[in-house]
């Protein structure tokens, strides 16, 4: 025991205060950590509800526009892109062109847009992910003009055999699975059907890696 004039803390005091120091810690340590997994899965969700939004705005269009349509096309096969290609559409369009010498005549504006996937650098600690680029050109292939280039999907598994376009009579549609499993199949009839419709459909499935 210390006399009342003695100052400092006896060794059962400072054991004491360690071992409550450490409990602190511990707490704090996993609320904090708890917090930061909440944050990052909550990012996670709006990046992929911004996602299908983008294709559910692209997409439907394109496919309505098109008379032609591929999809899977290998690098370097005849698209506008020269890239492997998830989806190609292609189209025309009445174009009027003025004369000096003239009346104004009318040609046909061939239009292409490519539906490319690829996979994005990782940054670690988070795995890497894959994205959707919409690519818009003027022309046909090989004589093509790049009118616009825009990401329509970036929180994608990084696998890409879970990213799919199927085509049945005149109905396009495309079938993405992002990052966490979560797959979103967007569809649209092309010009040539006597009605045109759109379809979006969500759905979750266990089955995925990457």
């Amino acid at each position: 025991m210390r006399s009342p004039d003695e100052h400092g803390y006896t060794l059962v005091e400072l054991l004491i205060a360690i071992v409550i120091s450490g409990l602190l810690s511990t707490v704090l340590g996993g609320a904090i950590l708890i917090g930061l997994k909440s944050t990052s899965s909550s990012s996670t969700q709006l990046a992929q509800s911004k996602d299908i939004q983008l294709l559910q705005g692209a997409l439907p269009r394109d496919i309505f526009t098109a008379t032609g349509v591929q999809t899977n096309v290998a690098a370097g096969t005849g698209t506008c892109s020269g890239q492997s290609t998830l989806l190609d559409l292609t189209w025309s369009t009445p174009s009027l062109v003025t004369s000096t010498n003239g009346p104004p005549t009318t040609t046909l504006q061939a239009y292409e847009v490519d539906y490319i996937y690829s996979v994005n650098a990782a940054s670690p600690p988070s795995p890497a992910t894959g994205s959707l680029t919409r690519k818009l050109y003027t022309g046909t292939a090989p004589s093509c003009s790049l009118v616009s280039s825009s990401i329509v999907a970036s929180s994608l598994s990084n696998n890409s055999a879970l990213q799919t376009v199927s085509v049945s009579g005149a109905t396009v549609t495309v079938t993405l699975t992002d990052s966490s499993c979560q797959k979103s199949s967007v569809g649209a009839q092309l010009r040539a059907a006597t009605t045109s419709t759109t379809s979006a459909t969500t759905t979750t499935t266990t089955a995925c890696t990457g």
